[in-house]
């Protein structure tokens, strides 16, 4: 302090330790939305309600009974498209939040149930070609190939009226 006629004089206070990183006032969870088939794309959308204002990242996750759930490498985008890796298991998508100043705060979304299989999207029927007669070889193709590639089995059958098959040995 200082006062006329005396010697200026200061003082220093004592620490009370670092400035505590604040939390978020609020924040928003994030929702899920799609079709949880094999092929199909799910999507990440959330509320702008953090406050303040948020640097938000994702990380998608999987777990088969929704307990112990994994990290999918590499799945940190809005989106994820879902591979036979998910089939049979459940997804969802844990939301980081940062600020400067805050405490780092995760929320995680909604589940939407098991992923089921996908479905063909070409799938050509097999063409036979030679001559059906006694001891003549009869031979199968398949061109274009099956949309996603599929491994192919084979059943020959036979038919006296083309309404009752057999599985032929």
């Amino acid at each position: 302090g200082t006062l006329s006629g005396y010697t200026t004089s200061s003082i220093v206070s004592n620490v009370l330790g670092r400035v505590a990183a604040a939390a978020f006032a609020s924040k928003a969870t994030p929702t899920i939305s799609g079709t949880t088939t094999v092929g199909s794309s799910l999507s990440v959308s959330s509320a702008p309600d953090w406050s303040p204002s948020a640097t938000l990242t994702y990380q998608w996750q999987s777990s088969s009974d929704q307990v112990a759930w994994s990290n999918l490498s590499g799945e940190t985008g809005i989106s994820h498209v879902l591979t036979v890796n998910d089939f049979q298991k459940y997804v969802r998508v844990v939301q980081t939040g940062t600020a400067a100043g805050y405490v780092t705060e995760t929320t995680t979304s909604n589940v939407l149930g098991a992923v089921t299989a996908g479905g063909f999207t070409s799938k050509p029927a097999p063409t036979i070609s030679g001559t059906a007669t006694v001891t003549q070889t009869l031979t199968v193709s398949l061109a274009p190939a099956w949309t996603p590639s599929a491994t192919l089995t084979y059943q020959w059958q036979s038919s006296s009226d083309q309404g009752a098959w057999s599985n032929l040995s």
